[in-house]
């Protein structure tokens, strides 16, 4: 029993030794669409105000209100960039990983968030998939509604890419868990019966 319960960590952190790894995913592209956008926008804003100051000249400006707007535009850019970064990290270390015996979904930033949750594929009782809206069905992505047996808890994965297939394949992944739970206890009824 020690043995099973031991960490092999092979493909992700936590991976117990009797745990298969089935599938990985992250949240959709389109979700990091708009902070894409204002990135662009802000960086075009930038050189537009950088090519302004330097082709009109701010000549009759006081010099030390020029060197002070000028650090705080410096400034300003360099907090904004820093946080769209911060943010496209945040993106790819926001996984949602299925094993055959659970799910994680392990919420990851920078600096502030360092988030893991897991649920056992046994307890899940309902899982719902919702794709409303016409972005959601062009571009194939949606929420997963998970709820659990043991209590009214539910856990809900935003943004889910390809949502169809990560549903059937979680539905696959608990139905076997499920039918391995009972197997598991007939072979231990049985063996108390002869025993």
């Amino acid at each position: 029993m020690e043995n099973l319960m031991q960490n092999k960590d092979k493909i992700f952190k936590g991976q117990l030794a009797d745990e298969n790894y089935i599938l990985f995913f992250r949240k959709h592209w389109l979700y990091m669409l708009p902070t894409i956008l204002i990135f662009f926008a802000v960086c075009i804003i930038a050189a537009g105000a950088i090519f302004s100051a330097i082709v009109f000249g701010l000549k009759n400006t006081n010099i030390v209100l020029y060197r002070f707007m000028l650090v705080a535009f410096l400034v300003g850019f360099l907090a904004y960039t820093h946080w769209f970064f911060v943010k496209l990290l945040e993106h790819f270390l926001t996984v949602c990983i299925l094993s055959d015996k659970r799910l994680l979904l392990l919420t990851r930033s920078v600096y502030l968030k360092n988030s893991k949750e897991t649920a056992d594929l046994t307890m899940i009782q309902d899982v719902r998939k919702e794709q409303n809206g016409l972005m959601h069905n062009l571009f194939k992505y949606g929420d997963m509604i998970i709820t659990f047996s043991s209590s009214s808890a539910i856990m809900v994965l935003r943004d889910v890419p390809n949502v169809d297939f990560h549903f059937r394949a979680l539905m696959r992944a608990k139905e076997s868990s499920v039918n391995t739970l009972h197997h598991q206890d007939e072979v231990a009824a049985k063996a108390d019966l002869v025993g």
